[in-house]
C-alpha cells in the first residue's frame, strides 16, 4: 500500500507497545532514556518511590549528586519547566539531561548505592 508517495511502513504498534511498557512501574525505579543529542542523553524517571518526592528541585541536589540537569516534569501529560522552588509530587515524571555516566549515577542513587 502506498500513501502519498510513502514507500516505508512504520511499525507504530510496536513503538507504542515499547513506549507503554517503559512507562509501567514494576517496583524498581530507574531512568529511561528517551532521546539523545550527541553525547547528552534525555531520560525520564517516575518520581514515585524516590527520595525526591516532597522536595523542591533545589532540595534534591540532583546536579550535585549525579551531574544531571532536571529540565522539567511531566504532570498529567503536560511538560512543565522545573525551577528551584518547584515541588516534586508522586505523580510527576522527572525529565533529566546529561551524559550516560550521569544517568548511571542517578540509577545508582535510586537503587540505594552512592553515585561514583
Amino acid at each position: 500500500l502506498e500513501l502519498s508517495g510513502a514507500t516505508t511502513l512504520l511499525p507504530f504498534k510496536h513503538q507504542l507497545g515499547e513506549y507503554l511498557a517503559s512507562r509501567v512501574h514494576a517496583g524498581r525505579t530507574a531512568a529511561h532514556v528517551i532521546g539523545r543529542f550527541h553525547n547528552v542523553l534525555l531520560a525520564e524517571v517516575p518520581a514515585c518511590d524516590t527520595p525526591f518526592v516532597g522536595q523542591t528541585v533545589a532540595e534534591t541536589r540532583l546536579r550535585e549528586q549525579t551531574g544531571l540537569s532536571l529540565l522539567g516534569t511531566w504532570r498529567r501529560g503536560t511538560l512543565q519547566p522545573s525551577y528551584p522552588h518547584t515541588r516534586i509530587t508522586p505523580d510527576a515524571v522527572l525529565v533529566v539531561a546529561g551524559p550516560a555516566e550521569h544517568v548511571q549515577a542517578l540509577n545508582r542513587l535510586l537503587s540505594g548505592r552512592a553515585p561514583a
